[in-house]
């Protein structure tokens, strides 16, 4: 889908989609790689977190 500046955005249909984007393609933006894993870990995500409060949450869930 095609927006006003220029950018894609992708919808993914549930978890199996989820995880088959993230195995053949994979995230760069280290944002967004440390909210599906928050999400991966707890089974759901929490809103309005920031980066560090999820590298935190991360650190002391493994």
């Amino acid at each position: 889908m095609k927006t006003k500046y220029n950018d894609f955005k992708i919808y993914l249909s549930g978890p199996e989609m989820l995880e088959k984007w993230i195995k053949e393609i994979g995230f760069s933006n280290k944002n967004t790689i440390t909210k599906y894993l928050l999400w991966k870990k707890l089974g759901y995500y929490i809103p309005k977190i920031t980066f560090e409060q999820r590298k935190k949450l991360l650190k002391t869930l493994t």
